[in-house]
């Protein structure tokens, strides 16, 4: 994460599970997943999800950017503690 990032998420998220909309190539969400935190991304790119994952399998995470609409809350997300608006989300 930027530092800034970094310094909004300590101060605004104690944890539970984060939401990262607008998920891209992964780098919010394999930053978050290095730091132990329970977080989910979705993307409506195929080729982005693809990416992210390999990413995140990479560094030995699970896959977890997800299919999502282009212009709506993923389908089946009905709880999360915080939510990071991806850069493509705005």
């Amino acid at each position: 994460l930027w530092d800034w990032e970094r310094d909004l998420l300590d101060r605004h998220f104690s944890g539970g599970r984060i939401i990262v909309t607008g998920a891209g190539g992964g780098r919010e969400v394999l930053a978050l997943a290095d730091l132990g935190c329970d977080s989910a991304g979705y993307e409506c790119n195929a080729a982005l999800r693809q990416f992210a994952n390999k990413l995140l399998a990479d560094h030995g995470h699970q896959a977890r950017v997800h299919a999502a609409p282009r212009n709506g809350w993923p389908p089946g997300v009905d709880r999360a503690d915080g939510i990071l608006v991806g850069w493509g989300s705005y």
